[in-house]
């Protein structure tokens, strides 16, 4: 592996030039086995769900989001992590170098294009890939947590979604730009951190029919 350093990320040389790839892109090129990566084989069960996963490998390990908000034209839908991110800020090579790593087979997280400038994070930007996904022509609302700590700080950020056919054989799901916050429970010393399984990534905002509101919070039942 070829360790590089590009915009305060450091990383494997792949990872790290990864920042334009979309997802089908990434999975095709990080050589995930297609019974775990591709779309097509989540199976029938989610056939008739309207939040399905993008692929069996968030169907078998990422926990679906948890509906946080209900009313008659809005539910808001939590996401959070599946596996332990490791926090190191390599000061050998400047104040603001990021080591960032989950040791899953698919990434959790990949490089930004975008930048987030907030003093209480480290500057390097990461986005994640959207696990779960509404399998409707909406839009999406991506939030920052604000009534629970989280150790990221996510782009508020608005898209027009377009789901997948189901012989698709990938989804070219949305990706939610984000920084690391440099203190909190997360940081165990000024040396490196452990972000939890668990841990609180971002708020999913949907604006829909009451009908359709109500057979999402059906699925969780």
């Amino acid at each position: 592996m070829t360790f590089k350093i590009k915009n305060n990320i450091s990383g494997s040389e792949f990872w790290v030039d990864s920042e334009f790839l979309n997802f089908p892109e990434l999975e095709e090129q990080s050589f995930i086995p297609s019974k775990w990566s591709c779309y097509n084989k989540i199976g029938d069960d989610y056939d008739n769900k309207i939040i399905k996963p993008v692929n069996k490998y968030v169907l078998e390990l990422y926990p679906k989001p948890e509906i946080i908000q209900k009313t008659n034209n809005k539910i808001v839908l939590r996401q959070k992590t599946h596996a332990e991110i490791w926090v190191e800020p390599l000061k050998r090579y400047s104040e603001e170098t990021l080591y960032a790593l989950d040791k899953c087979h698919q990434r959790q997280f990949y490089p930004s294009s975008f930048k987030i400038f907030s003093e209480e994070c480290f500057l390097a930007t990461y986005r994640f890939y959207m696990p779960w996904f509404p399998d409707l022509r909406t839009n999406i609302f991506f939030k920052n947590i604000e009534d629970e700590f989280s150790p990221f700080k996510v782009k508020n950020d608005a898209v027009v979604f377009y789901p997948p056919e189901k012989n698709d054989k990938y989804v070219n799901t949305c990706f939610i730009h984000f920084n690391i916050k440099k203190n909190g429970p997360h940081m165990k010393d000024d040396r490196y951190g452990i972000i939890d399984i668990g841990s609180p990534m971002y708020d999913m905002e949907l604006k829909l029919d009451e009908d359709i509101i109500e057979k999402i919070a059906n699925e969780y039942e």
